[in-house]
């Protein structure tokens, strides 16, 4: 018995030696492939901006909730408008670490904009 759990155990020392190996062997051809995200997105995911919510109550204030728990994101957006002004948007974004930068940023984008342009 020891015999045969001592082979299965350098079998698997090997196969885990191989595949390695061929990792190994495929990461110059796959270096020129990968992409890094954008400095801005790291910052607003380290950092994201106008996170929060508003009160719904409030006059101007909307509220739109799109995405999937099931797909694993889902963005609550909120902006308040005042004289076809988006004066303040906040966001609560439960999601990858793309989506909560994408929330930030947009944002950002829009506050001070005419809804028309937004």
């Amino acid at each position: 018995m020891a015999a045969i759990v001592r082979t299965a155990g350098l079998q698997r020392l090997a196969a885990s030696a191989a595949l390695r190996a061929a990792i190994g062997a495929q990461a110059p051809a796959l270096a020129g492939r990968v992409r890094a995200y954008h400095e801005a997105v790291h910052d607003h995911f380290n950092n994201p901006r106008n996170v929060g919510s508003l009160d719904k109550n409030e006059a101007g204030v909307g509220t739109a909730l799109v995405g999937k728990a099931s797909c694993g994101d889902v963005i609550k957006l909120q902006v308040k408008v005042e004289d076809g002004i988006i004066r303040d948007a906040k966001f609560k974004t439960f999601g990858c670490g793309s989506a909560i930068a994408s929330s930030s940023l947009a944002t950002e984008m829009i506050i001070g904009k005419a809804v028309d342009d937004a």
